[in-house]
This record gives C-alpha cells, sequence and structure tokens, in this order.
C-alpha cells in the first residue's frame, strides 16, 4: 500500500500524540519523511525499509531515545550528520542503498550492537570500525571489499560477522583477537589461503567458506573445538588436513566441488557428525574409519571415483540418507544392505550389474534410484522394501520385472523407461492402488494401454501418467 506524503504526516503525527514507541512504515512506496518525525521523542524503534527514500531528514537526529533504526532497501546515498547524536542506538540497518563510503560519525555510536551494511556501492572499510566496541554483528554482504583494516576484528564483542559476495583475497592476522566470534561467514570470495591465526577463534560454532579459492586449510582449524558446522563447497581442496579429527563437535561437514583424493583417517573422530557432504571431488576411496561416524544420518559422495567400501561402511547404521551416484561401482556394495534405517539410496549412474538380496532388510527405504546402470534383473528380495515410494530403473537391461513387485503396496513412482522390458504383469498396476506415475517409454512392450491397463486406472490416469505402452516406431 502507497502513502501520500499527507497520510506518512499523519501517521507520523499520530505517533507523536499517543507516545508510540515503535513506528512502521516498511514497505509504503514512501519517497520523503515529514520533519515532524524528530518531534516522536518516545521512539525507540523506527522501521522504514523497503520505500523510495533518497534523503533522511536531519531532525532524525532528535529522536535521542531510539535503539533500532532501519532505513534497509531506499534510494540513500548518504546518510545525515545529525544520526550520530543517536547515542542509544543500539541496531542500524541501512543494506541496500546506494552508500558509497562509511562516514566518520558512525564511529560515536558507542551503544551499537549490530550493524547491517549489505548490497550497497561501498569498496572500503575504514580503520575507525574498530573505535565501535559495543557491536556484536557486523555484515557486509554484496559489497565489492577487497580487504580488511586490522581493527576490524579487534572488536571486542564481536560474536557474528559475514562479509559473503565480496572481492575479498586475504584476511588480516588480526582475525585472531576476534575471540569471541561464533559465526563467521566469507562464502563467494576470491581467499585463497587462511591465516594461521584464525586458529585462535576458539569459540567459533559455524564457518562459512564456499565458492572460494582455498587450496589448502591450516592444521591450526584443529583448535576450532566448539565448531559445529563447516562449509568449504566450491574450492580447489586436494585434501583435508589430518587436525580436522579434532573438531570433537562438528555435526556437519560439506566439501563439495573440490579436488578431494582422499580423505584422512582422522575423519572417523568426529563423533559427532551428522551430515557429510563430498560430492563433485576425485575420491576412489574411503578410509575404514569412515565407520566409526555412528551418528552419521546423511552421507553424499556422487561423482566421485568410488569403485567399493570398506567392510567397515556397514557400521553406519544411524544413516538414512546415502548418495552414491555417478561414481565406477561394477558391483553395489553388499555393506549398504546393513544400514537398515536408510530411506534414501542413490546408485545412479555407476556401471552395476545386479543388486545384492541383503538390500531386501532395508524396511524402512522410501527412495530407490538406481539410474543408468546395467542391471539385468531384480533380486526377488526388492518386494521386501514395503516402504517404497519411488523405484527408479530406468535406463538399465532389465529384460523383465517380477510379479512380487506388486507388494510394494506404497510405490507412487515406478520409473522403468529405457530397459528391455516386453511386458509388465498386470498385478503391479491392479494391486498398488496409490500408483500415480509409470515410465515405460524405449522399451520393447508389446501390448497396448488398453490391453495392459486395468480397471485400476481409468482412462484419465493412463493418459497422464502411463507413458508409451506401445513398441518404438521403428520396430
Amino acid at each position: 500500500m502507497a502513502l501520500n506524503t499527507e497520510d506518512v504526516r499523519r501517521r507520523v503525527l499520530t505517533a507523536r500524540d499517543t507516545g508510540a514507541t515503535e513506528l512502521d512504515l516498511s514497505g509504503l512506496d514512501i519517497r520523503d519523511l515529514p520533519s515532524e518525525i524528530g518531534s516522536v521523542r518516545t521512539l525507540v524503534r523506527l522501521d522504514v525499509s523497503g520505500n523510495e527514500i533518497e534523503h533522511l531528514p536531519a531532525e532524525l537526529g532528535g529522536l535521542t531515545n531510539l535503539q533500532v533504526l532501519h532505513v534497509c532497501e531506499n534510494a540513500l546515498e548518504n546518510l545525515p550528520a545529525e544520526l550520530g547524536q543517536l547515542t542509544a542506538l543500539e541496531e542500524l540497518c541501512f543494506a541496500g542503498s546506494r552508500l558509497r563510503t562509511l562516514p566518520r560519525w558512525l564511529s560515536g555510536l558507542r551503544s551499537l550492537r549490530v550493524l547491517e551494511i549489505d548490497r550497497t556501492d561501498i569498496d572500503v572499510v575504514p580503520e575507525w570500525i574498530g573505535e565501535l566496541e559495543s557491536l556484536e554483528e557486523l555484515t557486509l554482504n554484496q559489497n565489492r571489499i577487497a580487504s580488511f583494516p586490522p581493527g576490524i576484528f579487534e572488536l571486542p564483542n564481536l560474536r557474528k560477522f559475514e562479509a559473503e559476495d565480496n572481492q575479498l583475497q586475504h584476511l588480516p592476522s588480526t582475525i585472531g583477537r576476534a575471540t569471541k566470534l561464533n559465526r563467521l561467514s566469507l562464502n563467494h570470495n576470491r581467499l585463497v589461503v587462511l591465516p594461521a591465526e584464525i586458529g585462535e577463534l576458539v569459540n567459533l560454532e559455524k564457518l562459512w567458506l564456499e565458492d572460494n579459492d582455498l587450496v589448502r586449510l591450516p592444521d591450526e582449524i584443529g583448535a576450532f573445538r566448539e565448531l559445529q558446522k563447516l562449509v568449504l563447497d566450491g574450492n580447489r581442496l586436494e585434501s583435508l588436513p589430518p587436525s580436522i579429527g579434532s573438531l570433537a563437535k562438528l555435526g556437519w561437514l560439506s566439501a563439495s566441488a573440490n579436488r578431494l583424493t582422499s580423505l584422512p583417517k582422522e575423519i572417523g573422530e568426529l563423533r559427532e557428525l551428522k551430515d557429510l557432504w563430498l560430492d563433485g571431488n576425485c575420491i576412489g576411496e574411503l578410509p575404514r574409519e569412515l565407520g566409526q561416524l555412528e551418528q552419521l544420518r546423511e552421507l553424499v559422495l556422487g561423482q566421485n571415483q568410488l569403485r567399493a567400501v570398506p567392510a567397515e561402511f556397514g557400521n553406519l547404521r544411524n544413516l538414512v540418507y546415502l548418495s552414491l551416484w555417478d561414481n565406477q561401482f561394477d558391483s553395489a556394495p553388499v555393506e549398504i544392505g546393513q544400514l537398515t534405517e536408510l530411506r534414501y539410496l542413490d546408485l545412479s549412474y555407476n556401471r552395476i550389474h545386479s543388486l545384492p538380496p541383503e538390500y531386501g532388510a532395508l524396511q524402512f527405504l522410501t527412495v530407490f534410484k538406481a539410474t543408468a546402470n546395467r542391471l539385468i534383473e531384480l533380486p526377488d528380495q526388492i518386494a521386501r522394501l514395503t516402504q517404497l515410494r519411488e523405484l527408479d530403473l530406468e535406463g538399465n537391461r532389465l529384460r523383465s520385472v517380477s510379479a512380487a513387485l506388486a507388494n510394494l503396496g506404497q510405490l507412487e513412482e515406478l520409473k522403468l523407461a529405457g530397459n528391455e522390458l516386453s511386458d509388465l504383469p498386470d498385478s503391479i498396476v491392479e494391486r498398488i492402488r496409490g500408483l500415480r506415475e509409470i515410465t515405460l517409454q524405449d522399451n520393447h512392450l508389446r501390448r497396448t494401454v488398453e490391453a495392459l491397463g486395468t480397471d485400476a486406472l481409468d482412462d484419465s490416469v493412463r493418459r497422464r501418467h502411463v507413458i508409451q505402452l506401445v513398441p518404438p516406431a521403428d520396430e
């Protein structure tokens, strides 16, 4: 809802007359704030975000009780110096503005705890920012910053620091002085190395370094004894340091899309690890110590060069999600049959000829994908997977499908396109009442829809979901 100047003025005067402590004028397409805003001396919180304001009135400096000021997402090119009089201000957001520099008077806001300077045209952070000694949260995302002054990490109370989507190539060694920091996000920059002093951030709980140019991690990361989440996706890492095993509280480790060829055996010491994402690397072998990760619930190893898994892989008894797609398996790992809590399994794009009967023990499996392999037949034990909702076997060499699949009463999607099937048992369609989709194109089926279909599928369902049951045109 857009407000004209007079409507805005009325709201401001009402707030003044009622002694309001909060005033929300966000998202109203306002172009100007009336000077009367300075008369609402009771205001503690003011939000004018998401408007078209180009200039703020100097009268704002009279709101000496103001603690929270949001002027985000406007057309501001500068801030009035009078805002430096807001000495009670604890939270200031001018993200999404057109500011090119930070005004010097900001250093006088000594009560400031939260400062958001995202999405501006700022490319230099001044040294005096280190004078904001009360600052706990500082975000500088999506700017054009290439470096930081040393003093930025000497803020004694800094707990959260974000500077994603900038042009950072290095960090100052003073980063180790921000000892209260518990959240550090530096995604989408140009960092090549991290200073060893980063290991002094002993209270760090979450660290994001996605999409940089890191070629190695310092051994000092082993000092992050409080670290719970570490994201390293999209770098150039060829290895992880053995000291990573010292991250006793780590619950999430993601290093997808790097150049890892192996994993250190010390990874088995991460006893609290629940999510491990390593897809898009060059890993050819897994250490047997991986089997010690008894809390692991998600393991993503797609797009690597694995041919087998160690026997200890079967010890991952709490695993519920496993992706091994696009590796070099000739045989489906029999050890997977011991992962009886598994809900999701993806073995697509390998060279697997057969599935072991042990997979019949995966009683909770709901999604099973084995697309683009070399399967000729399915073991009868597949019919025991009675919780399956999606079974994707497209792009194999299956010549027949057992009528026992009709026992998969929860099945909703059955994908069999691109095989060598000549028929499909009627019982599958008749007995699996919840079946929504069957893909059968590019097979050698000899029956038409009418011959294959039964009363279980009316014509509209056939047209929508049973795809190309007739033989290919060239036959």
